[in-house]
């Protein structure tokens, strides 16, 4: 399965901002009780990664982007980029 497949996007209940290079999330509307309302944060890196995701890159485009940005190994991208995504949908805050 080519990684290359969907194209990620945020899910529109949740809000973030931008604090001085680290990312606020939080999550506006949920099944989950629990998960309404609770914030996460994300550092430089998971910001960069992020900020990529905008409706119109699959996780290809998003490792390739996070390579350029941070002049990392792909190998190392790719797996930042994997245990984010993994996380955020995980946790509602992709679609």
């Amino acid at each position: 399965m080519s990684i290359c497949e969907k194209v990620l996007k945020k899910n529109e209940d949740t809000v973030y901002r931008v604090i001085e290079g680290e990312t606020i999330l939080v999550k506006l509307d949920s099944i989950n009780e629990e998960e309404e309302g609770k914030i996460f944060l994300l550092n430089e890196t998971g910001t960069g990664i992020w900020n990529l995701i905008n409706g119109k890159r699959c996780m290809e485009d998003i490792v390739h982007g996070l390579c350029e940005e941070y002049a990392v190994d792909l190998e190392v991208a790719e797996d930042e980029v994997k245990k984010l995504i993994q996380l955020l949908s995980t946790k509602g805050l992709m679609d």
